[in-house]
């Protein structure tokens, strides 16, 4: 054990990159340069990094993808920042932003035990009575729920001089730099369109480059060289498209800039989401969803626990299990809930069996165990009887959701009662349908699940928005 990797967690710390101090909480510990602070806190032996707002239950890494709020943090005097998209940089300061005294041991979280008497509008129907004490629980309420406080004026002066306000003009934006998003944003290009490609991480390629073997990781290396060499293009990285609005306006975040793109016709490469995955307790720390912790091994060699236990309902679950396996990991069980599992995943599947971890199929996970933090997990068989598995990480693998939260905010019309287009309640969306003012999905975001799909979408949508745009 060393002072980098104290719980063993770490794949290996030799070769692995520079060791870099920073300050948690008044500790001083050790990660990784450029990883993801939260990465280097889950090594560090972190579970707790937050507390929910209203029952102040406990929150921990949950999807490493910058799509939920359990990692948010104060990082340098900022509050709201996502640790699992932030790399570390020498002499950061981290602290936890909610919680009394302490995110770690935090004595609101009792109000988890009477939340009965504090169900949803608890507040307007019981402090209503007196006008003058309502204004005072509000402001209690307010600073009993609130997250993290403003940055002090020297560093917020500090950021205003550091901002930029910049405006580009394109004749295609493709959102998303996965792998189709690259076939998307070549394929707009090659019709002789100007394209700009925005991509919210550091690299390209998306879940692919990190999963992908064999040929298909060379195909998506090769997709990511001919987009960077294309003339016609621009590759915007660090980038996240925030929102469209008035004008075809889209606000692009990128650092401490804003960029307003101008564009006549968008591709959405936006990928997919992992399903949670409802049972009592699914938000303890140490839930986390299979993607993940995928991506919290294979990129950053952080291990998410030494016993693990997987919930799923696809084959890649099973995947995971092995490589988990593999890694020297204690993969202490598997809860299936289809009743004919196993249809692709046929060699791990037969790897962990040899290996002697439990397969149930037809089983469903009641809840999570543990206290603050899991300890176990309670799965009820398919005969009608329970099963106790013991785990420091229970991982998720339920299935993935189209990413078009983007594509909604702009499509979507009306007062209280939001109207959707029909087009998209459909799962699977073709590529040559055009959504909205020339919009078009390709990839997860239209309900893809493989490579060759998302190479052929992303081709076919990139074509479809310049022939409209040039």
């Amino acid at each position: 054990m060393t002072e980098l990797d104290p719980l063993g967690l770490r794949r290996s710390v030799d070769a692995i990159g520079h060791e870099i101090p920073f300050t948690f909480e008044g500790r001083r510990l050790f990660g990784i340069e450029g990883e993801p602070i939260a990465a280097a806190l889950h090594a560090q032996g972190v579970r707790i990094f937050g507390r929910s707002m209203k029952y102040h239950r406990p929150r921990g890494l949950h999807c490493l993808a910058d799509a939920c709020p359990n990692c948010s943090m104060r990082v340098n005097g900022f509050p709201g920042v996502a640790t699992c998209s932030t790399p570390l940089a020498t002499g950061d300061v981290v602290t936890r932003e909610r919680g009394v005294p302490t995110a770690e041991r935090d004595f609101l979280g009792a109000m988890d035990s009477v939340s009965r008497l504090t169900p949803v509008g608890f507040q307007y129907r019981r402090f209503r009575h007196s006008r003058r004490m309502f204004s005072v629980w509000e402001r209690l309420l307010a600073r009993l729920a609130g997250s993290g406080t403003l940055p002090e004026p020297r560093e917020a002066r500090a950021l205003v001089e550091q901002s930029a306000w910049t405006t580009r003009d394109s004749d295609i934006v493709v959102i998303g730099g996965g792998v189709a998003g690259l076939a998307a944003a070549l394929a707009a290009a090659r019709s002789g369109a100007r394209v700009l490609l925005v991509e919210r991480r550091a690299e390209l390629g998306g879940y692919a480059a990190m999963s992908a073997a064999g040929e298909d990781r060379a195909r998506v290396g090769n997709l990511e060289r001919l987009t960077r060499a294309e003339s016609q293009l621009e590759v915007m990285t660090g980038a996240t498209a925030i929102g469209w609005y008035a004008e075809d306006v889209l606000a692009v975040a990128a650092g401490t800039a804003m960029v307003e793109v101008r564009a006549t016709g968008v591709v959405l490469a936006t990928g997919s989401h992992e399903r949670p995955r409802r049972f009592m307790d699914n938000d303890r720390p140490g839930v986390m969803l299979a993607n993940g912790a995928e991506r919290l091994l294979r990129q950053h060699g952080v291990r998410p626990g030494r016993r693990v236990a997987i919930a799923t309902a696809e084959d890649s679950g099973y995947d995971i299990a092995a490589e988990l396996l593999t890694d020297g990991i204690d993969v202490v069980g598997i809860a299936d809930s289809r009743s004919s599992p196993v249809t692709g995943a046929g060699d791990s599947a037969e790897t962990l069996r040899v290996n002697g971890v439990d397969l149930h199929s037809g089983a469903t996970v009641v809840a999570a165990l543990g206290r603050p933090t899991v300890s176990g997990v309670r799965i009820a068989t398919r005969t009608g009887s329970s099963i106790d598995m013991e785990c420091d990480a229970l991982l998720v693998a339920n299935g993935r959701r189209p990413a078009r939260e983007l594509l909604l905010q702009r499509a979507a019309a009306g007062g209280l009662a939001l109207d959707v287009p029909d087009v998209l309640r459909d799962a699977s969306v073709e590529p040559t349908r055009p959504i909205i003012d020339g919009w078009r999905l390709a990839g997860g975001a239209g309900g893809t699940e493989t490579i060759d799909a998302a190479v052929e979408t992303g081709e076919t949508a990139g074509r479809a928005v310049a022939e409209g745009a040039t």
